[in-house]
């Protein structure tokens, strides 16, 4: 029988068999995905260890396990565990539990895990490292590697007993700490409570910090410029802001030209006459002129000489009429001006004479005929609109962003900065050194009045603005409530209803405004409550008596003092940003992975089972934490685990080794290192080498490798976190601003910044050498500030904007496997194994099995992988003692028959070797215990309830272990 089972998975069975089957369909794309293909030597450390593994648990080589294909793994069979939190872990723990009595577990020597799969992955892996290893001795001999993969597949048994009357079983302890999250009740409830306050606390600190450095400095540049420039005394208060002239600077010099010279390529390389094409000049020269006679008119004596005694040009003040008029010719000329440099850059990097039609008289053509050159035009209109976000680089240094990013950065800093303002003054506590007499927009245009003269015109001005300012905010507020009863109250509806029907990103996006509003406001009062409080100590303190009379004036002072309060917030927040591990211990992602570790690997903890007064969650207890290098122990007789998390990474890269707008890309954690992405090669790390702080790599991508690698180290529990981090600001495919800023400012926080250039080991008083991971190549600009001095900042950013580099940057956001592909398949089709089981535990009531759509997807396109349904009735491999009749042939088929418990599915490489999938999907039927069937009355979601849903009490996990027992005696018996 052992034989036959051992010839289930051989190549000839399959080959034999491909007569039978349908025709698959054509892949999308023909091309064989060179790029995807593993590295001989990566792939030969996972069959080595596969290899080991059958050994150890008494099964005979495979057939094609011979040295004529050495670098071939499709002959081992794989599992898929796919996410679904706790409720994916408990399931697939009833099916291995069940696989294991029939024997048939063992055959499996590929195990990859997604999220709540990886929890169970963890704990089936962890049963398989001696406790000599675990507890850090030096030397662990071969033979208990083997003993432990003998004694493994026992340990899952449900009928298994504990080794003395005080130990308990590594399934009971799993059962007793199935809500692993509060064991304790209030007390861990409290304890998160204040765990999460001092969290957000501690973000709001950075946050303030950051800000406070930004708007104070910005309060000290106005100060000082607007002080010293008597030109801008009678300027409007909001005028005198250096970002908000900073954006209307950037408007008027370089959007505004740049808008106005695209429009001058109207009519080139149109076929028509010369006189045709300069029409777009004309009108150039016609709008200067109207604006020249409209500034002559709003300002008599601007461009013509006036003889009168009775007015004078500099008495009359300009209008908006005349400040537009200069701004249009301005435009005007500036426009020229970005047209001619343009016309030379074009000129200058263009290929002459690659095709027939790009020049008419190739290199040195006039510039008549590239008036006509249809080429030409394109080039030049898309170098004046890549100008919009093309940011300053010199050299291999790029400075600032694109133009427009600047202005909006800019405009929006100033617009909190004018907040803050209006805020302070119209705030009755914090105003409370202003006259108390007038309306608050009295106070308000009081406070932001710079001077003596500005506020006194204010004051002049404050009662009569009143009026039309206040009726235009009550009549806002009426339309606004007005349009919200008339959504919320209309007929036959209610306001829960009408609120379920707005789609839940626009939900999350005003939530998200609404809180970015709320805090932005707050600190930037403060930062205007820290300037008048200075300025107010300048003019009481006795400590400027020693300094010359210049600064012992209170604006003088003020200024003094202003200046060195920025200069210690400016300390402050570089200190933070230096203090790189804020990041990721501000988190969620900490308390998540230390609970995860000590009730899933703690588990096969023999401390913990054997001493009563070891298995308290909340408790350390040594031997918990599994080092990566004691996992993937060189003479581990273990099945391959692969870890899938996603490199988050939503800004394009000007590469074409990736897909463009593509949100995150799989990186899998394995014996030999890590996958990076489809096409972005692979990490091969050595773990035997690794210590608690750096892991030795090199990167190979197409046959280059990059040596001299340091990766950040994490622990076993770290990992499958991090496969499981679901909730955070990066959601892979579905990032979208809105839910990043909301969950950001919320503190909702799971993913992981992980370090790929992390400190390399020191040889005495040396360093060893170390090199960026080359992704996507070595042109990328270096970020100094970015990812140094104010690293911290930088990152929390990128999470509230939902902006991420991916593996570009020094530090990669890493959250949930399931963001990109939550079966756990992906890597083992990449691996082209003939033969995978999946856990398809995803919550999907309707069966409509949108995991393995998007795994369809996600192969086709990346691997050229064709996934189909076969109408054919498919014999069951030789040894494996399937129930045919509980298998669909189809998804519909599935659908409509409630005895299904799973689905059979074929796979056709580019080669043309086929596969067979088999996906177990959680089902209640006849199958299924009464205890089981009578859960589903007091749980109708039963077994679909939402993956939020951590907290299993003893019914709710032994109903799910117990389906999942029972489905698979169905299937494998």
């Amino acid at each position: 029988m052992l034989k036959l089972i051992a010839c289930l998975f051989g190549r000839h069975l399959l080959e034999k068999r491909r007569a039978r089957l349908p025709p698959a369909p054509c892949a999308a794309n023909a091309e064989i995905h060179t790029a995807s293909t593993l590295p001989s030597d990566f792939i030969d450390i996972e069959i080595a260890q596969a290899r080991r593994h059958r050994r150890a648990v008494g099964l005979e080589p495979l057939p094609d396990d011979h040295p004529e294909n050495p670098h071939d793994a499709s002959g081992i069979p794989g599992l898929a565990i796919s996410g679904g939190g706790i409720r994916s872990a408990v399931f697939s723990l009833g099916v291995l539990q069940a696989m294991a009595d029939q024997q048939v577990l063992r055959h499996f020597g590929y195990v990859s895990t997604v999220s709540g799969g990886s929890y169970i992955g963890a704990f089936y892996g962890s049963l398989f490292v001696p406790g000599t290893l675990r507890k850090g001795e030096a030397q662990t001999p071969a033979s208990e590697f083997k003993t432990h993969a003998q004694r493994a597949a026992a340990a899952l048994g449900p009928k298994t007993c504990a080794a003395t009357p005080t130990s308990v079983t590594p399934i009971s302890y799993l059962r007793d700490n199935c809500n692993y999250l509060v064991p304790n009740g209030m007390n861990d409830v409290l304890q998160s409570i204040a765990f999460s306050l001092r969290n957000w606390f501690a973000l709001q600190y950075v946050i303030g910090v950051s800000l406070l450095t930004v708007l104070l400095w910005i309060s000290l540049a106005n100060h000082t410029i607007f002080h010293f420039a008597r030109f801008a005394e009678h300027w409007h208060p909001l005028l005198k802001s250096v970002p908000g002239l900073l954006a209307i600077g950037i408007s008027i010099l370089l959007v505004s030209p740049l808008s106005r010279a695209y429009w001058l390529t109207q009519n080139l390389a149109q076929g028509t006459r010369s006189a045709y094409k300069v029409l777009p000049a004309a009108s150039l020269i016609l709008v200067t002129l109207i604006a020249l006679v409209s500034v002559e008119i709003n300002r008599p004596g601007t461009m013509l000489p006036v003889h009168s005694t009775t007015s004078s040009s500099s008495l009359i003040n300009y209008s908006f009429v005349g400040i537009g008029s200069w701004f249009v010719i301005l435009t005007e000329i500036l426009a020229v001006v970005t047209f001619a440099i343009a016309w030379s850059f074009v000129n200058r990097n263009a290929s002459p004479g690659s095709s027939g039609m790009a020049w008419r008289a190739g290199s040195r053509a006039s510039p008549a005929s590239r008036l006509d050159s249809r080429a030409f035009a394109d080039r030049l209109r898309n170098a004046l609109t890549n100008a919009y976000t093309t940011p300053l680089r010199i050299g291999r240094h790029r400075f600032f962003s694109g133009p427009v990013q600047v202005m909006i950065w800019a405009a929006a800093i100033a617009a909190i900065d004018a907040l803050g303002q209006l805020g302070y003054a119209c705030a009755p506590v914090l105003a409370g050194h202003l006259p108390s007499s007038g309306t608050a927009s009295h106070m308000c245009v009081l406070a932001a009045s710079s001077d003596a003269a500005t506020a006194a015109a204010a004051d002049a001005s404050a009662d009569t603005a009143f009026v039309p300012a206040s009726l235009g905010v009550l009549a806002g507020s009426g339309a606004a409530i007005w349009a919200a009863a008339k959504f919320f109250l209309s007929e036959g509806s209610t306001v829960t209803n009408q609120i379920m029907k707005v789609p839940k990103i626009v939900l999350a996006s005003v939530a998200a405004i609404l809180a970015a509003l709320i805090t932005l406001t707050f600190w930037s009062i403060a930062a205007r409550a820290a300037d008048a409080g200075l300025r107010h100590y300048a003019r009481k303190t006795a400590l400027l008596d020693g300094l010359s009379s210049t600064w012992r004036d209170a604006n003088h002072g003020g200024l003094l003092f202003l200046g060195l309060t920025c200069l210690v917030i400016l300390m402050l927040a570089v200190i933070d940003g230096l203090c790189i591990q804020f990041l990721n211990l501000s988190t969620y992602q900490r308390f998540y992975s230390t609970r995860l570790t000590r009730a899933f690997i703690g588990a096969t903890n023999r401390l913990r089972l054997d001493h009563a007064n070891r298995r308290d969650v909340t408790s350390l207890v040594p031997g918990d934490s599994i080092a990566m290098g004691q996992y993937y122990h060189g003479q581990s007789c273990a099945p391959v685990h692969l870890i899938n998390t996603t490199i988050n990474k939503t800004i394009d890269w000007d590469s074409s080794l990736v897909q463009r707008g593509a949100r995150g890309m799989i990186m899998s954690i394995g014996p030999a290192g890590m996958t990076v992405g489809a096409k972005l090669g692979v990490l091969k790390c050595d773990w035997s080498r690794a210590n608690d702080i750096s892991t030795p790599a090199m990167h190979t991508l197409s046959g280059h490798s990059t040596p001299n690698i340091w990766l950040e180290s994490l622990t076993l529990g770290d990992w499958i976190a991090i496969s499981g981090a679901a909730v955070s600001t990066g959601l892979g495919q579905m990032t979208r601003p809105g839910y990043s800023l909301l969950l950001g400012i919320a503190n909702i926080r799971l993913g992981y910044w992980w370090d790929t250039y992390s400190a390399p080991f020191r040889h005495g008083t040396r360093s060893s050498p170390r090199t960026r991971v080359p992704l996507p190549d070595n042109k990328d600009p270096k970020r100094i500030f970015r990812e140094k001095v104010f690293g911290t900042q930088f990152c929390l950013t990128s999470e509230l904007l939902g902006q991420f580099d991916g593996p570009r940057g020094r530090r990669w956001y890493l959250t949930d496997g399931g963001h990109f592909e939550n079966t756990g398949a992906y890597e083992l089709l990449r691996r082209q194994l003939a033969f995978i089981v999946i856990f398809d535990n995803g919550c999907d009531p309707s069966y409509a099995f949108e995991d393995l759509a998007n795994l369809m997807r996600r192969v086709r396109v990346d691997f050229g992988i064709e996934i189909f349904e076969s109408s054919c009735r498919i014999a069951a491999p030789d040894g494996l003692r399937l129930n045919a009749s509980l298998i669909a042939k189809s998804f519909d088929a599935f659908a409509k028959g409630p005895d299904y418990l799973a689905i059979r599915l074929m796979a056709k490489f580019p080669d043309g070797r086929t596969g067979q999938i088999l996906a177990i999907k959680p089902r209640l039927s006849a199958a299924a215990p009464h205890d089981v069937r009578q859960y589903k009355n007091t749980s109708p979601d039963f077994p679909h309830e939402t993956t939020a849903d951590q907290f299993f009490d003893d019914v709710q996990w032994e109903s799910h272990r117990a389906l999942g027992y029972s489905q698979a005696r169905a299937l494998f018996g």
